[in-house]
């Protein structure tokens, strides 16, 4: 019913020419309900700071039910191989609930370096987050 309302919307506008106030009520709210009720990962930006060459850091992500029922995570998806994830639960998440996973970067051997990188949490019907990893990897010292 809300593609509906927006498709309702949408055809106003084009046969009329002008913008009804009331036709575009409902699909606001439909847009203003959607964004309020999708889940949310808290940092949106995980900061590592200053990292050292060859040494992990762990950070942590917490992932809010914000909707009114419940959600099931389907996957959280490391954007390269040197990103590693602890396990989230796999059981429904309720509405208001929140987990927490390790999060932990290996920054490799070049030092010098700014890191970003990103993950990708995706829950079952669809809806993604990507949360962007951020740190700066010092030089390594001269020997």
């Amino acid at each position: 019913m809300p593609a509906t309302l927006f498709a309702v919307a949408s055809l106003a506008l084009v046969s009329v020419g002008s913008v009804n106030p009331a036709m575009l009520a409902p699909v606001s709210s439909f847009v203003s309900a959607a964004i309020d009720t999708a889940p949310r990962c808290t940092p949106e930006i995980l900061e590592l700071g200053e990292l050292s060459v060859e040494t992990p850091k762990t950070v942590k992500l917490t992932v809010t039910n914000n909707g009114t029922s419940a959600i099931t995570l389907e996957s959280m998806k490391a954007g390269c191989g040197c990103t590693k994830i602890s396990d989230a639960p796999k059981t429904p998440i309720a509405p208001g609930a929140s987990f927490t996973v390790d999060v932990t970067v290996d920054p490799g051997k070049k030092g010098g370096v700014d890191l970003s990188k990103t993950m990708t949490v995706v829950f079952v019907g669809g809806q993604t987050e990507t949360v962007a990893i951020k740190g700066r990897v010092k030089a390594a010292a001269a020997e």
